[in-house]
């Protein structure tokens, strides 16, 4: 006679989706089990967990996917299962960069042109008029160029659910010949105004106080 032991035929793949520090879990995160042929699914819940049951010799890959975001590792080889395996996954946001010149109607380079993002944050153009700055996944607002002495067209750039990098984003100045007006009162020791009097200004220009 002989006894035999039942032994398990399936077992469980497992684990969770945590940020890097470990304290922040993803749910509904898709996890894909491929073994060469079929391609079976589990949805993170619960605090990021998952739990898939495979039969014992089980060989392939187990990978997670969430529009916005990055894995590591991105694919996990696993197999041949003959216990339960625990497989953890580390996300981050994705991120972009937006990106582009600032240059003048001659398409000269304009450096040290600041950049400003409505909601926080500046770039600024290098000595190539180019710059560049990152952004996360669906990222909305506007870029707004800014320099002393130029208008720039356009006054500025909108953006709705950045999803991608967004290249080539140029932006053409012009002097602006800004003018400021100084004034004042020329005065006589008892407060009255003086009229007539040719007031010159450097590098050049004059004017005549009224009456």
């Amino acid at each position: 006679n002989f006894t035999g032991t039942a032994t398990s035929t399936t077992y469980t793949i497992s684990g969770t989706v945590m940020d890097d520090t470990g304290r922040l879990p993803l749910d509904g995160v898709t996890i894909a089990f491929f073994d060469g042929f079929t391609v079976e699914t589990e949805i993170t819940a619960g605090g990021g967990n998952y739990s898939h049951t495979v039969p014992i010799n089980w060989t392939g890959t187990v990978s997670p996917s969430l529009t916005g975001y990055l894995f590591n590792p991105s694919l996990a080889n696993i197999g041949p299962v003959t216990a339960n395996v625990t497989q953890d996954f580390i996300y981050s946001v994705a991120t972009y960069t937006i990106s582009g010149m600032v240059m003048d109607e001659d398409f000269n380079p304009i450096p040290d042109v600041t950049l400003t993002l409505s909601t926080g944050g500046t770039a600024m153009s290098g000595i190539d008029g180019t710059y560049s700055f990152t952004v996360f996944h669906g990222w909305s607002g506007t870029v707004t160029p800014s320099a002393t002495g130029w208008r720039f067209e356009p006054l500025r750039r909108t953006y709705n659910n950045v999803t991608s990098n967004r290249t080539s984003q140029f932006y053409i100045g012009t002097p602006s010949n800004a003018r400021v007006t100084i004034s004042g009162t020329v005065k006589q020791s008892d407060g009255t105004g003086i009229p007539g009097v040719i007031l010159t200004f450097a590098p050049g220009g004059t004017t005549i106080t009224d009456d």
